[in-house]
This record gives C-alpha cells, structure tokens and sequence, in this order.
C-alpha cells in the first residue's frame, strides 16, 4: 500500500497568515520521512521549502517566505494576494508528493466585507441601499468566480476577474475597519 498524499489550505480571514494542513494517508507499514512543503507565492519566482513533520498544521507568514525578518508578529506583511503553488512530499521526494495552485484573496474578501460598512439605510435611501447591496452581490459573484477558474485551472482568467472585481470593490468608499 503506498501513502496517499494531501493537504488542504484553511479558510481564515487574517491577511498575515496562510495555514496549511496535511490530509494525508500513509502507509502504516513505514515511517515517512523528509516531508517538506515548497511554496511559491503571487509575483516571486523563488521557491521557498520548509520542512515538516507528517499530520502537520503549519501557519506560513511573511517571515516564513523571506518577505519580512520580523520579530514581533505585529510587524509581518500582509501575505499577498494571487496564485499561490504549494507542494508537499516526503521520501522520495521526486516520486510523493502531491502540488496544489489556488487563489488566495483574503485581502479583497476583507475589503468586501468591510465595503458593507458603506451602507447606510434610513426610510429616505432605501431604493438607493438596495442598489448598492445588489452591486455588492454582483461583486461578490466575481470574487467566487475567480475561484472556481483558480479551481479549475484557469488561472490567468482567474486573476482577470480577481482584478475587475477589486476594481469594483474601490469604487465604494468605506474608513470602516471592521475586518483585518
């Protein structure tokens, strides 16, 4: 029986952080060795490897791919958002492994949600609230088809309406910080 390898990339809304899982089965007749992850984030061409242990849970940040030499946690960048590559693969290295691409848009689903804070309803502006929340749910529709095309490997589509879809997100002018 030979392992069967996986990760997955939670879902968290904090812009400094990617976490990364493994959902892997192995083999239970080994031991697994040398497992790594080698990242490749939006705009680098480097690579950046990390060794992990198995059945990890791994949190990247800005430090963690050579963006920042923070110390304290509140001085990392906000990860980028774009097509991220990760690859995980223990012993033999070049024979297990299993990659992954995905579009990571924690900062545009932030400024989505804080565009909310835009709003504002009272008996006079009703009509015109239900216009702007309409172009929110269109908006929203973009950023969910950015990820599918990610999904599906379409990834140059899936960053074009990425793109149109932050590009409608700056036309609502919010100061509210209520998320990131």
């Amino acid at each position: 029986m030979i392992s069967q390898l996986d990760i997955y990339i939670e879902d968290v809304l904090n812009p400094k952080v990617l976490i990364v899982k493994d959902a892997s089965y192995y083999n239970p007749d080994i031991t697994p060795s040398e497992a790594t992850l080698v990242v490749q984030y939006p705009s680098s061409s480097n690579y950046i490897s990390i060794p992990v242990g198995i059945n990890f849970t791994y949190t990247i940040n800005s430090n963690t791919l050579g963006i920042t030499n923070a110390i304290r946690s509140e001085n990392l960048a906000d990860l980028p958002d774009g097509i991220y590559t990760i690859r995980y693969s223990i012993c033999p290295n070049d024979e297990l492994f299993v990659e992954i691409k995905f579009l990571r848009n924690v900062k545009q689903l932030i400024k989505y949600y804080n565009s909310f804070c835009a709003l504002e309803i009272t008996k006079c502006n009703h009509k015109a609230y239900t216009e702007e929340l309409n172009k929110l749910r269109e908006i929203k529709q973009y950023i969910d088809t950015a990820k599918y095309l990610a999904d599906c490997g379409k990834y140059t589509q899936a960053i074009e309406v990425y793109n149109y879809a932050d590009e409608l997100l700056d036309k609502f002018n919010s100061n509210c910080n209520c998320y990131g």
